[in-house]
C-alpha cells in the first residue's frame, strides 16, 4: 500500500522497526487506553516497547501492513479484511511479550478488556485501523492525514468500509474530519477509559445512499 510521494509515505521496512517502536510509544504515552493497558509501575517505559515491538513484530508483520513517514516520525498499523484476527497459535507466541508489557498483577483485566473489544469488533469485512501515531513534536502537521490517505483511498475503491477504536475525544473529532462515524462505546473494566467504536463507510457507498435519498425527493 503506497502513498503519493509527495505525502512522503511508505510500507516500514524491517530495519525501520526499532525507531517506529520509539515513534509509537511517544505518540501513545498519555493514550488513555493504552495507559490503563500498560503496565504502571516503574518498568513502565521498557513495557510501552514491548508492547509496541509486539504490536510491528508480532503481529502486524505476518497479518497486517506498515505504513511510515520518510522521517519514521508517523506511523499506521493497518490491517487488510479477513487478517486482523490472530489465531491461537499467534497468540500463543505473542502472549510472553504481551505479559511483560502488562504485568501479572493487570492480566486477567486486561485480558477481559482485549476480549470485550473483539467480541464488539466490527464483523462484515473490513480495513482496521489498529493504531495511527505521530511523535508528539510533529502532530498537527499532516502527518496523520498523510498515513490515512492511502489506506481510505484503498477502501474507497475496494467499495470496503475503515475500523478503528480510540479513547480520546480530541480523536473522535479528528476521525469524523476523516469521515467515520461513531456506532458504538464501550467501557473498560477495572476502572478503563471510555473507548469509542469508529466506522468509516466507503465514498461509493456514501454517494449512492445520497443519490437514492434525492431520488426519494426528486431533488
Amino acid at each position: 500500500m503506497h502513498a503519493p510521494c509527495s505525502h512522503d509515505v511508505r510500507t516500514a521496512r524491517q530495519e525501520d522497526y526499532p525507531q517506529l517502536v520509539e515513534t509509537l510509544s511517544k505518540a501513545f504515552d498519555t493514550d488513555p487506553h493504552i495507559a490503563w493497558l500498560v503496565r504502571s509501575d516503574a518498568k513502565r517505559a521498557s513495557a510501552y516497547r514491548q508492547f509496541f515491538t509486539m504490536m510491528l513484530h508480532g503481529l502486524a508483520q505476518p497479518h497486517g501492513e506498515i505504513l511510515t513517514s520518510k522521517s519514521l516520525n508517523g506511523v499506521a498499523v493497518c490491517y487488510p479484511p479477513g487478517r486482523a484476527k490472530i489465531n491461537l497459535w499467534k497468540q500463543a507466541i505473542v502472549a510472553p511479550q504481551f505479559i511483560r508489557a502488562v504485568g501479572w498483577n493487570k492480566l486477567i483485566s486486561r485480558m477481559v478488556g482485549v476480549e470485550k473489544m473483539e467480541y464488539h469488533h466490527l464483523k462484515e469485512p473490513h480495513y482496521y485501523l489498529q493504531a495511527i501515531g505521530v511523535d508528539p513534536d510533529d502532530q498537527g502537521k499532516g502527518v496523520g492525514r498523510a498515513l490515512l490517505k492511502p489506506i481510505l483511498q484503498r477502501c474507497d475503491v475496494q467499495n470496503t468500509p475503515a475500523y478503528l477504536e480510540t479513547s480520546t475525544a480530541k480523536n473522535v473529532s479528528y476521525y469524523e474530519g476523516h469521515g467515520f462515524q461513531v456506532i458504538q462505546s464501550l467501557q473498560m473494566p477495572d476502572k478503563g477509559p471510555k473507548l469509542w467504536l469508529m466506522k468509516r463507510t466507503p465514498r461509493s457507498q456514501v454517494h449512492e445512499a445520497l443519490q437514492a435519498e434525492a431520488n426519494l425527493l426528486h431533488i
